[in-house]
Protein backbone atom coordinates (compact mmCIF):
# COMPACT_ATOMS: atom_id res chain seq x y z
CA UNK A 1 0.00 0.00 0.00
CA UNK A 2 1.55 3.55 -1.05
CA UNK A 3 1.89 6.08 1.49
CA UNK A 4 -1.40 8.15 0.52
CA UNK A 5 -3.47 4.54 0.69
CA UNK A 6 -6.00 4.07 2.83
CA UNK A 7 -8.27 1.30 2.76
CA UNK A 8 -8.27 1.72 -0.81
CA UNK A 9 -8.67 5.00 -1.20
CA UNK A 10 -6.34 7.50 -3.32
CA UNK A 11 -6.03 10.42 -0.72
CA UNK A 12 -4.35 14.26 -1.22
CA UNK A 13 -1.11 14.39 -0.01
CA UNK A 14 -0.45 16.94 3.06
CA UNK A 15 -0.01 20.49 1.26
CA UNK A 16 3.42 20.72 2.63
CA UNK A 17 4.97 17.31 1.24
CA UNK A 18 5.72 16.65 -2.78
CA UNK A 19 3.98 14.09 -4.42
CA UNK A 20 4.94 10.45 -3.48
CA UNK A 21 7.75 12.03 -1.52
CA UNK A 22 8.08 13.14 2.06
CA UNK A 23 9.91 15.65 1.11
CA UNK A 24 8.98 19.28 2.47
CA UNK A 25 6.99 21.44 -0.96
CA UNK A 26 8.93 24.60 0.20
CA UNK A 27 12.38 25.68 1.19
CA UNK A 28 13.05 27.00 4.71
CA UNK A 29 12.17 30.60 4.45
CA UNK A 30 9.15 30.07 2.60
CA UNK A 31 5.42 30.34 2.28
CA UNK A 32 3.65 27.18 0.26
CA UNK A 33 0.91 29.38 -2.07
CA UNK A 34 -3.02 28.87 -2.27
CA UNK A 35 -3.89 26.96 -5.81
CA UNK A 36 -4.95 29.49 -8.02
CA UNK A 37 -3.71 32.75 -6.24
CA UNK A 38 -1.22 33.28 -8.60
CA UNK A 39 2.73 34.97 -7.48
CA UNK A 40 2.14 35.98 -3.55
CA UNK A 41 4.43 38.54 -2.38
CA UNK A 42 5.68 38.08 1.05
CA UNK A 43 6.16 40.90 3.01
CA UNK A 44 7.11 41.16 6.73
CA UNK A 45 4.59 40.29 9.01
CA UNK A 46 4.43 43.64 11.17
CA UNK A 47 3.95 45.77 8.18
CA UNK A 48 0.52 45.71 6.18
CA UNK A 49 0.30 45.70 2.93
CA UNK A 50 0.24 49.10 1.25
CA UNK A 51 -3.09 50.23 -0.64
CA UNK A 52 -1.66 49.93 -3.78
CA UNK A 53 -0.79 46.07 -3.31
CA UNK A 54 -4.13 44.95 -1.86
CA UNK A 55 -5.55 46.69 -5.70
CA UNK A 56 -4.47 43.82 -7.12
CA UNK A 57 -6.84 41.56 -5.01
CA UNK A 58 -10.28 43.44 -5.23
CA UNK A 59 -11.35 41.49 -2.41
CA UNK A 60 -8.99 43.16 0.42
CA UNK A 61 -10.21 46.89 -0.11
CA UNK A 62 -13.27 48.05 1.33
CA UNK A 63 -16.04 50.09 -0.11
CA UNK A 64 -14.66 53.57 2.30
CA UNK A 65 -11.34 52.53 0.48
CA UNK A 66 -12.65 52.17 -3.09
CA UNK A 67 -14.38 55.45 -2.77
CA UNK A 68 -11.06 57.19 -1.32
CA UNK A 69 -8.87 55.90 -4.53
CA UNK A 70 -11.73 56.67 -7.22
CA UNK A 71 -12.13 60.25 -5.49
CA UNK A 72 -8.18 60.97 -5.13
CA UNK A 73 -7.01 59.44 -9.00
CA UNK A 74 -9.94 61.55 -10.50
CA UNK A 75 -8.78 64.73 -8.54
CA UNK A 76 -5.50 64.22 -9.51
CA UNK A 77 -6.08 63.48 -13.07
CA UNK A 78 -8.08 67.27 -13.28
CA UNK A 79 -5.13 69.03 -11.44
CA UNK A 80 -3.81 72.10 -13.46
CA UNK A 81 -0.42 71.64 -15.26
CA UNK A 82 1.94 73.17 -13.12
CA UNK A 83 3.10 76.90 -14.40
CA UNK A 84 6.12 78.77 -13.38
CA UNK A 85 7.66 82.15 -15.05
CA UNK A 86 10.86 82.48 -15.38
CA UNK A 87 12.68 85.63 -15.26
CA UNK A 88 16.43 86.53 -15.46
CA UNK A 89 19.84 87.86 -17.43
CA UNK A 90 22.64 86.05 -19.14
CA UNK A 91 25.37 87.51 -21.88
CA UNK A 92 28.01 86.66 -23.63
CA UNK A 93 30.99 88.38 -25.51
CA UNK A 94 30.38 89.34 -28.91
CA UNK A 95 33.60 87.63 -31.59
CA UNK A 96 36.52 89.92 -31.68
CA UNK A 97 36.79 90.30 -35.46
CA UNK A 98 33.18 89.31 -36.82
CA UNK A 99 31.21 90.88 -33.78
CA UNK A 100 28.98 87.83 -34.30
CA UNK A 101 27.59 86.17 -30.50
CA UNK A 102 24.96 82.72 -30.21
CA UNK A 103 23.72 83.41 -26.62
CA UNK A 104 21.41 80.43 -25.40
CA UNK A 105 18.76 81.53 -23.28
CA UNK A 106 16.68 78.87 -22.06
CA UNK A 107 16.28 74.96 -21.98
CA UNK A 108 12.99 73.54 -22.20
CA UNK A 109 12.74 71.38 -19.16
CA UNK A 110 11.32 67.82 -19.78
CA UNK A 111 7.53 67.40 -20.30
CA UNK A 112 7.21 71.03 -20.36
CA UNK A 113 6.41 73.86 -23.12
CA UNK A 114 7.49 77.02 -22.80
CA UNK A 115 6.76 80.40 -23.99
CA UNK A 116 8.48 83.38 -24.99
CA UNK A 117 6.93 86.50 -23.52
CA UNK A 118 9.59 88.93 -23.63
CA UNK A 119 13.67 89.54 -24.20
CA UNK A 120 15.14 93.06 -23.96
CA UNK A 121 18.94 92.99 -25.57
CA UNK A 122 21.79 95.60 -24.26
CA UNK A 123 25.51 96.52 -24.80
CA UNK A 124 25.61 98.03 -20.77
CA UNK A 125 29.47 98.56 -21.04
CA UNK A 126 29.40 100.07 -24.35
CA UNK A 127 30.88 103.76 -24.17
CA UNK A 128 29.08 104.31 -27.63
CA UNK A 129 26.35 102.23 -27.82
CA UNK A 130 23.06 102.79 -25.83
CA UNK A 131 19.02 103.65 -26.34
CA UNK A 132 20.00 107.36 -27.66
CA UNK A 133 22.16 106.03 -30.02
CA UNK A 134 21.60 102.82 -31.27
CA UNK A 135 23.49 99.62 -32.77
CA UNK A 136 22.18 100.39 -36.47
CA UNK A 137 24.14 99.02 -40.14
CA UNK A 138 23.42 97.64 -43.15
CA UNK A 139 25.33 94.62 -42.37
CA UNK A 140 24.13 94.13 -38.61
CA UNK A 141 20.98 91.89 -37.87
CA UNK A 142 19.83 90.36 -34.60
CA UNK A 143 17.39 87.95 -33.77
CA UNK A 144 15.48 84.96 -31.89
CA UNK A 145 15.87 81.39 -32.97
CA UNK A 146 14.16 77.68 -31.64
CA UNK A 147 16.70 74.83 -31.78
CA UNK A 148 17.13 72.17 -30.93
CA UNK A 149 19.45 71.65 -27.65
CA UNK A 150 22.92 71.75 -27.78
CA UNK A 151 25.91 73.46 -28.05
CA UNK A 152 26.49 76.53 -30.92
CA UNK A 153 29.90 78.67 -31.54
CA UNK A 154 29.51 82.31 -32.35
CA UNK A 155 30.99 80.70 -36.21
CA UNK A 156 27.63 78.98 -36.56
CA UNK A 157 25.80 81.75 -35.96
CA UNK A 158 24.40 81.84 -39.38
CA UNK A 159 23.18 79.04 -38.89
CA UNK A 160 20.99 79.69 -36.12
CA UNK A 161 18.65 81.30 -38.70
CA UNK A 162 17.19 77.85 -39.41
CA UNK A 163 15.30 78.48 -36.25
CA UNK A 164 14.48 82.28 -36.25
CA UNK A 165 11.50 82.83 -34.62
CA UNK A 166 12.16 87.41 -34.53
CA UNK A 167 14.19 89.84 -35.88
CA UNK A 168 15.80 93.08 -35.86
CA UNK A 169 15.48 95.78 -37.26
CA UNK A 170 12.67 95.99 -38.99
CA UNK A 171 13.85 97.99 -41.81
CA UNK A 172 17.19 97.57 -43.45
CA UNK A 173 20.15 99.67 -41.34
CA UNK A 174 17.73 100.33 -38.35
CA UNK A 175 18.36 100.40 -34.79
CA UNK A 176 19.37 96.92 -33.14
CA UNK A 177 20.79 97.33 -30.21
CA UNK A 178 19.47 98.52 -27.88
CA UNK A 179 16.44 96.23 -28.49
CA UNK A 180 13.31 94.43 -27.12
CA UNK A 181 11.11 91.81 -28.48
CA UNK A 182 7.42 91.67 -26.48
CA UNK A 183 4.93 88.59 -27.29
CA UNK A 184 1.17 88.05 -26.11
CA UNK A 185 -0.63 84.49 -25.92
CA UNK A 186 -1.21 84.70 -29.60
CA UNK A 187 1.81 85.09 -30.90
CA UNK A 188 4.79 84.01 -28.48
CA UNK A 189 7.13 81.39 -29.84
CA UNK A 190 6.69 78.43 -27.92
CA UNK A 191 9.24 75.29 -27.90
CA UNK A 192 9.26 72.27 -25.99
CA UNK A 193 11.12 69.04 -24.44
CA UNK A 194 14.56 69.40 -26.71
CA UNK A 195 14.33 72.74 -27.98
CA UNK A 196 16.19 75.48 -26.78
CA UNK A 197 15.57 79.54 -27.25
CA UNK A 198 18.96 81.36 -28.40
CA UNK A 199 20.19 85.20 -29.23
CA UNK A 200 22.18 85.35 -31.86
CA UNK A 201 23.94 88.94 -33.30
CA UNK A 202 25.23 89.10 -36.71
CA UNK A 203 28.17 91.58 -36.04
CA UNK A 204 28.77 92.62 -39.57
CA UNK A 205 32.38 93.21 -38.33
CA UNK A 206 31.65 96.55 -37.04
CA UNK A 207 34.51 97.65 -34.94
CA UNK A 208 31.47 98.97 -32.43
CA UNK A 209 30.43 95.80 -31.57
CA UNK A 210 33.62 93.56 -31.30
CA UNK A 211 34.79 92.67 -27.86
CA UNK A 212 31.39 93.46 -26.48
CA UNK A 213 29.20 92.13 -24.01
CA UNK A 214 25.89 91.26 -24.63
CA UNK A 215 23.28 91.39 -21.83
CA UNK A 216 19.99 89.51 -22.61
CA UNK A 217 16.69 89.82 -19.94
CA UNK A 218 14.90 87.11 -20.68
CA UNK A 219 11.22 86.44 -19.52
CA UNK A 220 9.78 82.74 -20.25
CA UNK A 221 6.85 80.98 -19.01
CA UNK A 222 6.63 77.08 -18.88
CA UNK A 223 3.65 74.85 -18.27
CA UNK A 224 4.05 71.28 -17.47
CA UNK A 225 6.08 68.36 -15.52
CA UNK A 226 9.17 70.08 -15.44
CA UNK A 227 8.09 73.79 -14.68
CA UNK A 228 8.91 72.89 -11.27
CA UNK A 229 12.13 71.96 -11.50
CA UNK A 230 13.39 73.54 -14.44
CA UNK A 231 16.33 76.13 -14.13
CA UNK A 232 17.52 78.70 -16.40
Amino acid sequence: MGIYENEGLLLEPPAHLVINTSLPATTPGETAQPEGRGTVELTHAKIPPSLFERLENADGIDPAERALIYTALSAYDRQPAAQRVFFFTVGDQTDATTGNVVIPLFDCPGDSEAMVTQVTVDTPESATINPSAPLANAAVYAFLSIMPSGSYTNAQASTMRQGMVAFAPSSAAGPTIPGQWTFGKENAPVFTTGESLFFTLIGGSQASITNQRIRCTVRVNVVGAGASIATN
